[in-house]
Formats: structure tokens, sequence, C-alpha cells
């Protein structure tokens, strides 16, 4: 696997699309790209996205520790090439914001709502990004038709407690509106045209001697009917990663609290529901970043290492859907 990676560099125009027109090349055996420690452009990401699709795939996308130049004023442009990147057109396993210190709002408004819809991202690194749960519980709201993210780092930030009414919603069913009907068929034939695509690729990376590229095959998003109201409930995610976070003991025991609640109070079809391939019994690898040996039969497996509390003296029971493990 070739990495391209540019680091603690200025980079100009000139430079940045000659280094994107070497990856993009017929054969191109690139397959995962770093950019680390440099100044970024919102233009940027809208010509990554363009290279990417001409790929066909990447395994791994790092844009870590950079700056983001003009990051307040032009948050549309940023938004518009992020919502680029994670277009039904492109396709990257991990993606990773690891270091940015973007801040709630910004990173709220640059992953909205293009995660919702994102086809191809089994892994999301936000770590380091002095966020706090309010982030986090965005981004948790906008998972429900998401059926391909599987892991989530936001360890070392600034969250406090876990999000449990975002958990309960996404785990326990929301209701669907007619939007999101809409939407979800929008998403059908998102993944049904850029499959197509991939075929039409394969047949010319074929006769070039190259390895085809694999179809989308997103898990389905679980809708449920309880009573005359169809609900949906997220597949996908598995693993949430919250170390190293300043936790507050009492917040987050109220947050323990609450979760537990939630589920005891739940509708027994919800519960029959969210153990659909409820075991995470795969290997989440995003490049460097793995996740291994790691052996539940939970729904979700939340991570709460470090953070500086005594974990001993809160009662981290919840239901067996949801494992937190210190």
């Amino acid at each position: 696997m070739l990495v391209f990676r540019m680091s603690n560099c200025i980079v100009d125009d000139a430079n940045w699309k000659a280094a994107l027109l070497a990856c993009s090349t017929v054969g191109s055996v690139v397959r995962e790209i770093v950019i680390q420690r440099c100044q970024l452009q919102s233009s940027y990401l809208s010509d990554l996205a363009v290279v990417i699709e001409k790929m066909g795939s990447l395994m791994s996308l790092k844009l870590e520790y950079c700056t983001w130049e003009g990051a307040r004023e032009r948050v549309g442009e940023y938004k518009e090439g992020m919502k680029q990147l994670m277009g039904a057109a492109v396709t990257i396993e991990y993606l990773s914001l690891r270091g940015n210190k973007l801040g709630d709002s910004f990173l709220t408004e640059l992953l909205s709502p293009s995660l919702s819809s994102c086809l191809s991202i089994k892994a999301l690194n936000i770590s380091d990004n002095s966020i706090t749960e309010s982030s986090l519980s965005s981004i948790l709201s906008i998972l429900r038709f998401n059926t391909s993210l599987e892991w989530i780092n936001a360890s070392n930030n600034n969250i406090s407690i876990l999000p449990s009414d975002s958990l309960s919603s996404l785990l326990l069913s929301s209701l669907i509106t007619t939007d999101d009907e809409t939407n979800n068929k929008l998403l059908l034939g998102k993944i049904t045209d850029r499959n197509k695509a991939i075929k039409e690729l394969n047949k010319k990376r074929k006769k070039g001697g190259l390895a085809e590229l694999a179809e989308l095959a997103p898990k389905a998003a679980c809708v449920i009917k309880i009573g005359t109201e169809n609900r949906v409930i997220n597949q996908s995610l598995s693993i949430l990663d919250v170390s190293n976070n300043p936790l507050d003991l009492s917040l987050f025991s109220s947050s323990i609290i609450k979760l537990r609640d939630n589920y005891t109070a739940a509708p027994e079809a919800v519960i029959k529901a969210c153990q659909i391939d409820s075991s995470i019994t795969t290997t989440i690898t995003a490049n460097t970043t793995t996740i291994s040996s790691i052996n539940t039969n939970a729904r979700l497996l939340v991570l709460v290492r470090g953070g500086g509390i005594d974990m001993n003296s809160v009662d981290l029971s919840i239901h067996p859907a949801v494992e937190i493990k210190v």
C-alpha cells in the first residue's frame, strides 16, 4: 500500500495540484492520503473529493493537526467540500480529523448533514478537537439512517458526560418523518448509482490489470412499526470511544442512570429489534488505528479509559445491549 504524505509544510496551489494529479493517475496504488500540520484551504476538500473519485476508493484520509484557513468566515465552503468528500461518488473507509482543534460549532457544521447520508466511512476520528458533549450529541443525532459508520473516536476532548438522549434515540429508535422517508429513498438510489459507477470503473481497471474495487454493501437501516408509527434504529455504530475526557463523576453517573432507565422503559418490540446484528464480532481496522481483541455481545461498546475519575464508584450496568469498558 502506497501512502501519500504532506507534513509540516506550506502548500502552494501549483504543488498541491501536481501532488493530487500524481495520486490520481491511471494505475495509482495510493491507498492512504495523510496531510498533517499544514494550512488547509476550503478548496482542498473539493479537490480531494475529485481525486478520490478518480482513484475509485481510498482506505484512509487523514487531515490532522492542520490550520483551517478562514474557518469561521468560510464554514459554508468547508461544509460543501466535506459534503463532496462524503458524497455518493467518493469511497473512503477511514476519515481522521484528529488534532485540528475545530471546536463545537465548526465541527458540527462541517459534518452535518453530510454524515447522515455517507455511504462508505466505517471509522471517524474526531479526537483532540476541543469539542464537548454538544458536538458528540449532534453527531449521534444525525446517524439515524447512516448504515456504514461502525466506530467513532471522540477521545481527548472536553466531554464531561455521555449524551444519553442522543444515544437512546439512536439505539432505541426514533420516529420517521415524511422527509426521512424521502431521504432514505434517495440514499438507496445513491447506493445503486455508486455501484453502477464502480462496475464501469472495474471494467477499465480489469483491462489495465488492476484489482477490482469493492461495491458498497452497507447494512440496511432497521425500520420497525410501533403501533401506527414507523421508527428507525441505527444498526451500524458498534464502538464509541470517549477515553481521556474530563468526565464529571456526578454528570456521568446521571447519564448512565438515564440511559438505563430509557432501556427499562423501552417497548419490547424495540428491545427485540435492537438485538439484530447485536454482537461485535469483527475487528475494525482504520489503517494504523486498530481496535482488536475486544470481545463483547453488546450492541454498542463504549470505551471510557482515563478521564481522571474513579469508575469503581459508578454502576456501569445499563443493559446487555450496551457495555461500558474502562
